[in-house]
């Protein structure tokens, strides 16, 4: 009891624990090591009949074996607790994530709007324009546009933000990232879970990939037999990566995909009884995540 108490008191769990829950629970070994202390005390100075020396012991063990459970209890109400505070970050989190999608969505939107009136303003001062420059100044800067405007991959405007940023990122960054996922059908998915699914594969993909020479991103989604929807994300890594039964196994220099990115997208996988299989191809270094959901209708 004295070493359990040193190291819930200890200057690290101070940072972590609450005392509401910890320091009322001295009260319990310190009565014990009282009664004990009472108890021990009685049987080596007083002449008691055998069947109360038993029922003395068998208390002191009782009160052992209780002082052990409300332990046992105590710390799995502490592992819940911390399990539950970060299943409700992550879903803050993937929240937060989704609303901030929903408002790039929306700036896209608005901006199309603008810049398509724009060039409709630009094409009229051509049009009437006589100086050659300014012609050709004005082609370039409708061309440049239509280089950098986000693109509609598929039907699914949160799909859309979600890949156009990674996308962004690949071309900062080196990689190549090959995109089809013309005919996906994530409408049976809510905002939340399409973020937490997408943006963590993105996430994880783009950031091995970017670490390792002549980076690749191959990504598609299709429907199969107009029931399935199928997700396929492959793409290169630096290290090897051990994958066993759809876990991976932890290393610092296994970059394939973070635990807590993972974790989120198994939940969304069971939410929608999907499927997931993940395989590391030693051969030609890459790490490929195979996704499959029957589409709720």
């Amino acid at each position: 009891m004295i070493i359990y108490f040193v190291s819930k008191f200890s200057i690290k769990e101070h940072k972590s624990e609450s005392y509401s829950l910890s320091i009322p629970l001295l009260v319990l070994p310190a009565s014990s090591i009282l009664l004990l202390y009472a108890v021990s005390h009685a049987l080596h100075n007083f002449d008691l009949e055998q069947k109360y020396i038993y029922l003395l012991i068998i208390s002191m063990v009782l009160l052992l074996f209780s002082n052990i459970a409300v332990f046992g209890v105590y710390e799995f109400t502490l592992k819940t607790q911390r399990h539950n505070m970060k299943l409700e970050y992550e879903r803050q989190k993937e929240k937060s994530t989704a609303e901030y999608y929903d408002l790039l969505n929306e700036q896209n939107e608005n901006s199309k709007i603008v810049m398509h009136d724009i060039k409709r303003h630009l094409n009229a001062i051509k049009s009437i324009a006589k100086d050659k420059s300014v012609t050709e100044y004005i082609d370039d800067f409708i061309e440049d546009f239509s280089i950098n405007k986000s693109v509609d991959y598929c039907n699914n405007p949160m799909v859309n933000s979600i890949v156009n940023r990674y996308k962004s990122f690949c071309d900062k960054f080196g990689v190549k990232m090959n995109i089809d996922i013309r005919s996906a059908d994530f409408s049976f998915m809510s905002e939340p879970d399409i973020t937490a699914l997408l943006d963590n594969l993105l996430e994880n993909a783009v950031e091995a990939a970017q670490n390792t020479e002549n980076g690749f991103i191959d990504f598609s989604a299709f429907v199969r037999k107009n029931k399935y929807l199928s997700i396929q994300l492959t793409n290169s890594v630096k290290n090897i990566v051990a994958v066993k039964n759809n876990r991976i196994a932890s290393s610092k220099k296994s970059d394939a995909i973070h635990g807590t990115g993972l974790k989120s997208i198994k939940r969304v996988v069971k939410k929608y009884d999907g499927e997931i299989n993940m395989k590391f191809n030693e051969d030609d270094m890459t790490f490929t995540s195979n996704i499959v959901f029957e589409i709720r209708r």
